[in-house]
């Protein structure tokens, strides 16, 4: 009675059917029927009578838990590998790094060299040319061994 005469309580369609409702069970049923429809939810925003929810898993959810341990080992035997092998990449490019970087050196004194006994400036700006771009090429080989060990590896 006194549900009927507060707007706000007229206006929750939940206690409404509630009370008109006798049958809880009928009541129960209805609402679970209503909810099924509208498809899945957020917990909390599913009501209840006695504020228990029955939760059954699912085919995919029950597969997934049976093959866990098998997907599990798989992935950390992946997993593992990539790590090794990002490691060795970074290695790799740290060692052909320092192999740029001297052929680089080499290339400066080569430029030196030619500068101080042919003082021709286009063969010297050459081999310094020649020394800056081997030089570039080492850095980015030190970037991309760390860019792929950090960027899988981290």
């Amino acid at each position: 009675m006194y549900v009927m005469k507060s707007k706000i309580l007229r206006g929750c369609k939940f206690l409404v059917n509630f009370l008109k409702e006798q049958d809880q069970y009928k009541f129960g049923y209805d609402l679970s029927v209503k909810e099924n429809k509208k498809g899945p939810r957020k917990v909390k925003q599913i009501k209840t009578l006695t504020g228990e929810i029955l939760c059954e898993a699912s085919d995919m959810a029950k597969q997934f838990c049976d093959e866990f341990e098998p997907f599990n080992a798989q992935y950390m035997r992946i997993n593992n590998q990539i790590s090794k092998r990002c490691k060795a990449i970074e290695k790799a490019s740290k060692t052909l790094a320092l192999e740029y970087f001297g052929l680089s050196t080499e290339l400066d004194n080569l430029q030196k060299l030619v500068m101080q006994k042919t003082e021709i400036s286009q063969f010297s700006q050459l081999y310094q040319g020649m020394s800056d771009l081997v030089r570039m090429t080492g850095e980015l080989a030190v970037h991309q061994g760390f860019m792929v060990n950090d960027t899988l590896n981290g």
